[in-house]
């Protein structure tokens, strides 16, 4: 059996495996609460009957034999006397049980190579208390199986202890760490590795509120170079660890994250293995759980989750992507750089499905994906898809990819309101594509740099130009300015138009008026919405004494496109589904412009297509439909 987490830390028993409310009284499974109804001499007297039919199972693993610690082992159930003697000669195929007790062992002192071994509370209160010194309490390396269920651990009075299981079927559920070690460093709380790849192993209900100690803490759950079996950490809640709750990276196997909570972690969890997942479980850091809040170049090793360098086979042929999905992340403001999601290495892709971000932090990127260090290098495309990104923290750019080749993100939402920065940036990145993605950020919407990007839509963008329509009361000044070569116009208002200059040109018709001027200005006085205006040369036009794009006007193309190139000069081709013909730059509706140092926007309707940048620019996209 289980106990369901909540986020308050409460627990309660869930059903059993097979789905069936647990037996009050069973000769192949005993509850805390089964025991103390029996009694230990009825206990004892099932353990030989479980024996005897060869029915003693666990979670699939299978025993020979069941001892009470206290009553077959002689073990001091007050904590006076090391248990480690007893235990270790309780013999493989043993599966123990422990009343309520506080049980004492010597960190170091038991451990096992092989063989299938059993620690079972069979009381409402069971618990481990470390002795002086540092290392492992339980060490079970190479076992056949192992299971610990029910026991808690007490680290308060102790120096850094934790337990390192590895084997092909292992099985820990139930335990409470009480507090934190008194002294000691970098040991982890809990060590494992599944070495067969046919092999299945499971943490459920582990829950540890005090972390490490800070600066130097210590590894929540640590996978083990030599995992490539799969493990489910499941309904657990780990809080303050200054080095990480998951660490599972540089193995082949897999690690399945689910249901469970990680709060003030530096580090919640690190994958790599093909085929890994994040689901349903929430990353929470609202403190920041280290005296040294590091450098600049901390967000490698400080962030809700990352994806590192697999090891092993698993790295190559049928590799498949690490999914993050229905999970929640919050970040507040913190004294280091702290991305929410950060891809670091090169391997099948990273899917954010159907999650969202709330990111209140200052720092580098929200959803990071580049390698560290000065020397380009490919990464894991990015594959975001129906996911949010919300806040108000300032930072260079919410999403950040480079050298990530087949990127994709899709019905997602980038919305910050406030603080600083960029929306989408895309470097040296061939083969992405961003469709029906809403942004709206103090910066640009996106910046890409010798970036191909197909099937593009981007609507949003907090810093475009007011809204044309957004007039006075009363009756509008439209001036036409123009410049040493001919610059031709017409507008449309679906109201009155009055020219202000010598009405004998070009006098308005109508709702409608059309002019041609070199230098000079035209000024009309309009009492209405401008419906179109078309400008073709050099000229400016000011409505109420502000510059104002003529195509904003252009109801027909709702979409904008501005090209903003940097120092250098910057190439650009795109191709749209209709392109505006105010002004038209090429036939058709592809656009083509080598070595540009100006600023070029475009007004278009349907979707880009496809997109490809040589240099560096800004590329912005919005709405034109403002009016």
């Amino acid at each position: 059996m289980a106990r369901k987490l909540d986020r308050s830390g409460n627990r309660e028993r869930l059903l059993s495996d097979d789905g069936e409310p647990p037996p009050e009284r069973s000769r192949s499974r005993l509850t805390r609460r089964s025991y103390i109804g029996l009694g230990a001499t009825t206990v004892a007297a099932l353990s030989v009957t479980a024996a005897a039919n060869g029915s003693i199972r666990r979670h699939g693993i299978e025993f020979d034999r069941i001892e009470n610690a206290v009553d077959d082992l002689g073990i001091d159930p007050t904590g006076g006397a090391a248990a480690d003697e007893q235990l270790a000669g309780a013999g493989d195929g043993t599966l123990v049980q422990f009343p309520d007790g506080a049980y004492r062992l010597d960190p170091g002192a038991l451990s096992f190579d092989g063989g299938t071994r059993g620690f079972e509370s069979v009381g409402e209160q069971v618990s481990f208390l470390p002795s002086a010194g540092h290392g492992f309490l339980i060490d079970g390396q190479g076992m056949d199986a192992a299971y610990l269920d029910g026991i808690d651990l007490d680290q308060r009075q102790s120096a850094c202890a934790g337990f390192r299981l590895t084997g092909d079927r292992v099985v820990v559920q139930n335990v409470d760490v009480v507090g934190r070690p008194a002294t000691g460093r970098g040991l982890p709380l809990l060590t494992h590795a599944t070495p067969s790849a046919g092999g299945s192993s499971r943490i459920r209900n582990l829950t540890a509120t005090a972390g490490g100690r800070r600066p130097l803490g210590r590894p929540g759950i640590f996978v083990a170079d030599d995992h490539e079996g799969t493990l489910t950490v499941e309904n657990c809640d780990l809080r303050r660890f200054p080095d990480g709750a998951v660490h599972a990276a540089r193995h082949s196997g897999r690690v399945h994250v689910r249901n469970s909570y990680f709060e003030n972690n530096a580090l919640s969890i690190r994958l790599s293995g093909s085929g890994s997942s994040i689901e349903d479980s929430s990353i929470v850091v609202e403190e920041f759980p280290r005296v040294d809040p590091g450098t600049p170049a901390e967000p490698y090793r400080f962030h809700g989750v990352s994806v590192a360098t697999a090891g092993g086979a698993a790295s190559t042929a049928g590799s498949q992507p690490v999914r993050i999905r229905d999970s929640t992340f919050r970040i507040e403001q913190l004294p280091a750089a702290v991305p929410a999601v950060v891809i670091q290495s090169s391997g099948p892709a990273l899917e954010l499905v159907e999650s969202s971000i709330e990111y209140n932090n200052t720092g580098g990127a929200v959803v990071l994906g580049r390698r560290p260090g000065s020397t380009p290098a490919g990464v894991r495309p990015l594959r975001m898809r129906e996911t949010s990104i919300t806040g108000s923290g300032s930072v260079d750019s919410v999403v950040e990819l480079a050298h990530a080749d087949g990127s994709e993100i899709d019905g997602s939402r980038v919305l910050f309101e406030q603080g600083e920065g960029d929306g989408i940036r895309i470097n040296d990145s061939a083969d992405c594509r961003v469709e029906s993605t809403d942004v709206t950020v103090p910066g640009r919407a996106a910046v890409l740099t010798d970036a191909t990007v197909t099937c593009l839509a981007l609507s949003g963008g907090l810093d475009s130009e007011p809204a044309p329509g957004n007039r006075s009361p009363g009756p509008d000044t439209l001036v036409i300015d123009g410049a040493a070569a001919e610059t031709a116009y017409e507008f449309t208002v679906d109201g009155r138009i009055e020219s202000e200059t010598d009405p004998s040109g070009y006098p308005p018709s109508g709702t409608n008026s059309e002019g041609a001027l070199g230098r000079g200005t035209d000024r009309y006085t309009i009492d209405g919405a401008i419906t179109d205006l078309r400008l073709d040369g050099p000229g400016t036009v000011y409505l109420n004494g502000r510059p104002v794009d003529p195509a904003a006007f252009d109801s027909g193309y709702p979409h904008e496109l501005v090209f903003e190139p940097a120092a250098s000069t910057t190439s650009y081709t795109v191709t749209v589904s209709e392109l505006s013909p105010w002004p038209r730059p090429a036939p058709g509706n592809q656009i083509t412009v080598s070595n540009s140092t100006t600023v070029d926007r475009y007004r278009f309707d349907g979707t880009v297509d496809s997109l490809s940048v040589q240099g560096t620019a800004a590329v912005t996209f919005g709405r034109s439909d403002r009016h």
